[in-house]
């Protein structure tokens, strides 16, 4: 990896020049296929005197000059910051020409281990958004910086002048050299500082406040935790560090060493963290409060010592298994932990007691080094809309988030603010309301630094000359107080003021500083303060215990789009989520009980309506496994202003039936429903009333045909068709290791038994017991190889492009529901059905057991899409649309872009093999085992996939491919796949045969 570098003179903007691809010479034919296929007569020698029509010109951009500090066509790396969330979490931008291509995940960073979620890898994509304002806008007319400058000056000075009001709303501010100038900001003008978060967490930051009289999140360390009780908690998917807390989860779910954590979940509506748990539970909303109360009960028992007396939790659903719970909690009383989503605040301070009393303060949640990953406060923001409504409010300055959106009280009193500026990078819900609209840069075109723990800071610095003409808020606010500094000179400040004291280490500020940047992170090694004590006055009466029988509407977030904030992001839209496998929409979710009850059926259209809301939500239905039955389920960060834009991506030929059409956003906004209650925003208290209507929308679901079934006529004589995913428990593993070792082989062998591998053997290994489901390995592989977004029309037809997909299974029934994942990609097979097929060779194996595929050699005929068992090969059925000029900035010029009639699929990642063994053969010597990550491994969070060369018999992928889980889907078929599978397993009592889903 080489030392990122700063941009040099001669990349910046003015002297960037599109150019355009380089075609070969010469006139391409285009006869139709079945013209081509009869003149050819299938012939291999024919088919290259006729070929594909030409493939369209691409801009791409390049330097006119040459760079001494840059090597034109080879990639280096920038360390930064992922602004995606506010879990900032450390990322290296690979970088060609000037311009960054792709994200991952920086393993420097000691929280995350180098993983990157979905919404990080999609980031790439974003900074190249044609969508973005090019500099300030007054009215929606464009102004210079200097103009607005001097108008907000003169604005302040008058409001001033008048002793009137300054309010800065804003989301988690994870930066602290930006936080010192917001302080000094409206010190200087006497303002207060606001901030909320879209997907709050402030019953918790509340409880904490009041239990240990800090208002921060704990740091959850799951690597320490034996046994973890969640009760709606989805820290594996939507909670406020997921990458960090999957890591760590998947750190205590080892089976090989003969010992997994135990995790419990108990859930209204089906999560990716539920799905991944030992024993799960459906509970209602409702529900959580009573069962909380009883589990304290009982470690209050124990933690006298009168377990004999411990009641009996008969007036609490699913009482039995909380008894349960708590005497394996208790046992591991140190090493165990009890965590609780919503925001609810009587949850959150039962939570804070149960933790106290199982010791896992100054362990597993750690408050001396907590987290600062989320802090808003909507008790605040409520206060803010009070003094909205009451005209209170002079000036309003609104940045990193959409309360027009998300907000809805204060939403509903915007208009009563005097003026409002926003820092918006685009037109938003909000930014249309404002007089003045100052765009923020992208991340990865700025400098900055921010410190999501205590003591740890990741840096963030540009990866390309500023796209479009943004400024920092940071920045921003110190011009508006006379501070001249640029923006780098006040990060730079910051580091050296109250960092570099900290963890300088007695070198230079200057050596200190290049040190940092170039590993992106930094940590203070004298951080840590000492644990708060509880105090246990905080906690008094919960209240009356009840529990309702009302049909509940539950808002929850989806993976890739979160709150909303990156409804923008194509990759995001189109990616499957990883519990319904639906794409492009969102949707009421319902039991099957339920559905029943109401007599609709998957598609079908209902109307949505509470008593105390004005207005309907009318959405398809889906029938969600696991779901309670008293609950309906919608996802936020849908219906976004501008998502209309995505009509373009359906090819010209669709007519009315389009799924999206110019004016219609991309779903339904469902934030309005959500309620403030108690001093908090709440996503589960409303009652709900459902009317089914007339009408039907198809949902675009990749799940529903990706079915891996082997006929029994293919099945080997005497033996048996074994699962395509495999499972076992803790217990039968132990006892069994050669669980899933078995090879099976057939009678008669059409190939060769060895395929000589005189040099490398590539190969990978999946470890099912860690796959979560998240799905950055397949953001990660789409921006990695330029797979193309087709739209939901298109994936409705069965025609998505994703190399990479993840099949689901389900084992149990909806009152004990587990859900494993499984990534399937093209499996290199040594025997592969497709090369056998293919009448022109475009399919063909190397010497190094990859499957290699030949774009321009393909014609098209999809032979090989229809022999292969694992049906991971895609087509191009078009010259799929990339409307936004800039994004095609984005594409990796490493790796070919296909046109229309070519086939596709995964190529382990070719390009990056190549890079490694030439970099190998430049320094004299062999790849090293682990040198090369596949796209899809470097992203996992858990570090569920291993890559490497067989022909090392002590590289790890040998190692895992030799041990006792391992096997090979669909083996029966003697394909002899290069890919394989380490055999889930659970920490459960007794085995669930696979259902699949």
């Amino acid at each position: 990896m080489k030392t990122p570098q700063e941009l040099p003179e001669e990349l910046k903007p003015a002297e960037l020049n599109p150019v355009e691809s380089v075609l070969l010479p010469g006139e391409a034919t285009d006869p139709s296929r079945r013209a081509f296929l009869q003149m050819a007569g299938f012939g291999i020698a024919s088919a290259t005197l006729a070929g594909c029509s030409r493939a369209p010109s691409i801009i791409a951009m390049a330097s006119p000059s040459a760079s001494t500090a840059l090597t034109p066509g080879v990639p280096y790396w920038v360390a930064s910051a992922c602004a995606g969330c506010s879990s900032s979490c450390g990322i290296l931008a690979r970088c060609r020409d000037g311009r960054p291509i792709k994200l991952e995940g920086n393993r420097d960073q000691l929280f995350t281990g180098g993983g990157l979620c979905s919404t990080g890898q999609a980031q790439v994509l974003s900074l190249y958004d044609a969508q973005r304002i090019n500099g300030p806008q007054e009215q929606g007319e464009s102004r210079t910086w200097e103009q607005a400058d001097s108008a907000m000056r003169a604005l302040l000075g008058a409001i001033q002048g008048k002793r009137g009001s300054v309010r800065l709303l804003t989301g988690t501010v994870t930066s602290p050299s930006t936080q010192l100038q917001i302080d000094s900001f409206l010190a200087q003008c006497g303002g207060q500082h606001i901030e909320y978060d879209a997907l709050s967490f402030s019953a918790s930051l509340d409880a904490n406040e009041a239990t240990h009289k800090t208002r921060v999140l704990p740091r959850i360390k799951l690597e320490h935790a034996d046994v973890i009780a969640s009760f709606g908690a989805d820290f594996l998917g939507t909670g406020y560090s997921p990458v960090e807390h999957s890591a760590g989860w998947a750190a205590k779910r080892k089976p090989d060493s003969g010992h997994m954590s135990r995790h419990w979940q108990f859930e209204s509506i089906l999560t990716v963290t539920g799905g991944m748990a030992d024993e799960r539970h459906r509970m209602a909303p409702s529900e959580v409060l009573p069962a909380l109360a009883g589990l304290l009960e009982l470690l209050s028992c124990y933690s006298k010592g009168s377990e004999a007396h411990a009641p009996a939790l008969e007036f609490v659903d699913h009482g039995a298994a909380i008894e349960r719970m708590a005497q394996e909690l208790w046992s591991y009383r140190g090493k165990s932990v009890v965590l609780c989503g919503g925001n609810q605040f009587k949850v959150q301070l039962l939570a804070n007691q149960a933790n106290e009393l199982l010791g896992a303060y100054g362990g597993v949640l750690d408050l001396a080094k907590p987290s600062l990953q989320k802090r808003g406060d909507d008790r605040a923001a409520a206060a803010l809309a009070k003094e909205l409504e009451a005209g209170r409010v002079d000036l309003l300055l609104i940045a990193g988030c959409n309360p027009a959106y998300d907000r809805p009280d204060i939403a509903a009193a915007l208009a009563g603010a005097g003026t409002i500026v926003s820092f918006a990078d685009r037109v938003d819900e909000t930014s249309e309301l404002a007089t003045w609209i100052l765009p923020e840069p992208h991340f990865l075109e700025s400098w900055g630094e921010a410190e999501p723990v205590h003591g740890e800071w990741v840096l963030s610095q540009p990866t390309v000359a500023p796209l479009f003409n943004g400024r920092s808020l940071r920045q921003t606010l110190a011009t508006w107080n006379g501070d001249s500094r640029e923006d780098r000179e006040l990060s730079d400040d910051y580091l050296r003021e109250v960092v570099y004291p900290q963890a300088g280490g007695g070198a230079k500020f200057e050596d200190f500083l290049a040190l940092a940047r170039q590993r992106g992170t930094i940590e203070a090694p004298t951080s840590r303060r000492s644990q708060p004590a509880f105090d246990a006055g905080a906690i008094r009466s919960v209240g009356e215990l009840k529990q309702d029988e009302s049909v509940r509407l539950v808002l929850y977030p989806k993976v890739g789009l979160q709150g909303g904030a990156h409804a923008h992001n194509p990759w995001l839209q189109e990616l499957p989520d990883p519990v319904s496998h639906i794409v492009w929409d969102n949707y009421a979710t319902f039991s099957s009980a339920h559905a029943e009850e109401l007599g609709v059926e998957e598609g079908d259209l209902v109307r949505l309506s509470c008593a105390d809301v004005d207005g309907v939500m009318e959405l398809p239905v889906h029938i969600q496994a696991g779901q309670h039955d008293r609950v309906v389920g919608v996802a936020l960060g849908y219906g976004r202003l501008g998502t209309d834009r995505f009509a373009n991506l359906a090819p010209d030929w669709i007519e009315a039936d389009a799924m999206i059409h110019p004016g219609e956003t991309i779903g339904v906004n469902a934030a309005p429903w959500l309620a403030f209650v108690g001093g908090r925003m709440r996503t589960d208290v409303r009652e709900v009333l459902v009317a089914k209507v007339d009408g039907h929308r198809a949902l675009a679901c990749t799940q529903d045909y990706h079915k891996l079934e082997v006929p029994e006529h293919l099945a080997p004589k005497g033996g048996e068709v074994r699962d395509v995913l495999q499972r076992t428990v803790l217990g039968g593993h132990v006892a069994h290791s050669a669980h899933g070792s078995a090879e099976h082989r057939a009678a008669v062998n059409l190939w060769p038994d060895d395929h000589k591998r005189p040099g490398h053997n590539w190969a990978m290994v999946v470890d099912l017991s860690v796959c979560t489901g998240c799905s950055g390995c397949v953001v990660s592989c789409q921006a990695e190889n330029n797979v193309p977004v087709v739209g939901r029309d298109e994936v409705e037809r069965h025609r998505e492009m994703h190399w990479l997909r993840i099949d689901r299974y389900y084992g149990g029934d909806d009152d004990s529901l587990r859900v494993s994942h499984q990534p399937m990609m093209c499996h290199h097979c040594d025997n592969a059905p497709c090369e056998s097929v293919c009448p022109v060779l475009a399919t063909v194996h190397s010497s190094e057991g990859l499957n290699q595929q030949v774009y321009n050699r393909c014609v098209g005929t999809r032979y090989c899409a229809n022999t292969c068992p694992y049906k991971v090969r895609r087509f191009n059925w078009f010259d799929y649309p990339r409307d936004d000029e800039h994004a095609n900035h984005a594409l990796n010029p490493d790796v070919t872009v296909r046109s229309r009639g070519v086939m596709e699929k995964c190529s382990m990642c070719a390009q990056r093999i190549q890079e490694a063994k030439s970099a190998a053969h430049r320094e004299g010597r062999v790849v090293a085992d682990g040198e090369i990550q596949t796209a899809c491994q470097q992203s996992c969070p858990t570090k569920a996939i291993v890559f490497g060369d067989l022909s090392d018999p002590e590289s790890e992928v040998s190692i895992a491919m030799g041990g006792p889980r391992h096997y090979r889907a669909l083996e029966e078929l003697n394909v002899r796949p290069s890919v394989g599978y380490l055999t889930e397993v659970r920490n459960v009592a007794e085995t669930e045969a696979t259902h699949e889903g």
